[in-house]
């Protein structure tokens, strides 16, 4: 990954959720930016996801879990919560208050990060004098994978993408 650009990781995810936008019609989670931002023609993004049928399964999870946390932003902000920290976003400490009670979206970060990480960051979380919220994704660890499922998602497809420019997934047990 190159500094001041985003990693290939983050844009796989930015062209799932475009493609639900265009495939979907947005209809787990409309988002009116998702093809904008990628700056890419929505035909392009269309024909891309079409052509790779196996990508609807990773598509419809990235909806989902955008479609929770930001319900479960919404639902904080009712109850006062006026501070949004992106963990993973390069852009975490920018204006961070700790005195002020805080949503911590954390998504498509925690299966790349090691145990010691995530236990880290959820403790400082914790620590945090007016209370917190957050919302975050995981994975299972590898050996808690059935050997057939385990080789098919973890050594074929997390195998190349080091070589693709994107992140180990290392599956944090938590």
């Amino acid at each position: 990954m190159k500094s001041g650009e985003p990693s290939r990781t983050a844009l796989a995810a930015a062209r799932h959720r475009a493609a639900h936008q265009l495939l979907e019609h947005g209809s787990i989670f409309a988002d009116p930016l998702a093809v904008r931002i990628l700056g890419d023609e929505a035909s392009n993004i269309s024909q891309e996801a079409e052509h790779n049928p196996s990508g609807r399964r990773m598509r419809i999870f990235i909806a989902v879990r955008t479609r929770f946390a930001e319900d479960a932003l919404a639902a904080a902000v009712e109850r006062g919560v006026r501070q949004l920290v992106v963990l993973g976003a390069g852009l975490d400490a920018a204006g961070f208050d700790p005195a002020q009670q805080t949503f911590f979206t954390w998504l498509g970060v925690v299966p790349y990060l090691t145990e010691e990480a995530v236990w880290s960051t959820l403790g400082l979380i914790a620590s945090l004098p007016n209370g917190a919220h957050v919302v975050f994704d995981y994975s299972d660890p590898p050996d808690s994978l059935p050997p057939e499922i385990a080789a098919r998602y973890f050594l074929n497809r997390v195998a190349s993408i080091p070589e693709k420019g994107g992140h180990i997934l290392r599956a944090a047990t938590i």
